[in-house]
């Protein structure tokens, strides 16, 4: 874990010194497990890969749901950086995310 923060961090530098404004999003307990009305996972995935879940084009900030129960409240980690664009007068839009109930669910 040690060496992937030091390379975050590093990656991180080198984009502030090309003059690129760095946002981290806010840890997330990931060994806790994601809880729905419809759905339980034993554990979150991960927040490293906001291009999965999120489209940035121009002003507009588009969240998109994934498939992917461990990835569900994924977008939450970046829910404070978003709503500051919002404020200052991006657009926001969100796809409803489904329910992935056991039913229509396949693990296979």
């Amino acid at each position: 874990m040690e060496q992937v923060q030091e390379q975050i961090d590093r990656f991180a530098g080198i984009m502030v010194s090309e003059g690129v404004k760095v946002r981290r999003p806010k840890p997330f307990d990931l060994s806790a497990p994601t809880v729905t009305p419809f759905f339980s996972s034993p554990c979150g995935y991960n927040f490293m890969n906001v291009r999965d879940l999120v489209l940035i084009v121009g002003d507009e900030i588009i969240e998109v749901p994934c498939a992917n129960r461990t990835r569900y409240f994924e977008t939450l980690a970046y829910r404070k950086i978003f709503k500051k664009y919002f404020l200052k007068g991006a657009r926001w839009t969100a796809a409803p995310k489904p329910e992935l109930s056991d039913l229509t669910y396949h693990t296979k």
